[in-house]
């Protein structure tokens, strides 16, 4: 992902942010639905990660 998002840092950064917010959100939460769709949320964000690594070989 890392040569790909060298060319959108911006990207880059937003992508962090948003992963990060998931994260913390899913620790801070009670609720069962949320923290399905939080984990679901961050399993798609995962896939692009493992998506966009398959571009960097």
């Amino acid at each position: 992902m890392d040569k790909l998002m060298e060319q959108f840092p911006a990207i880059d950064r937003e992508f962090d942010k948003l992963t990060m917010l998931v994260t913390q959100t899913k620790n801070k939460t009670t609720d069962q639905n949320q923290i399905e769709y939080l984990n679901w949320l961050e399993s798609k964000l995962e896939s692009i990660l493992i998506e966009e690594s398959r571009f960097d070989d």
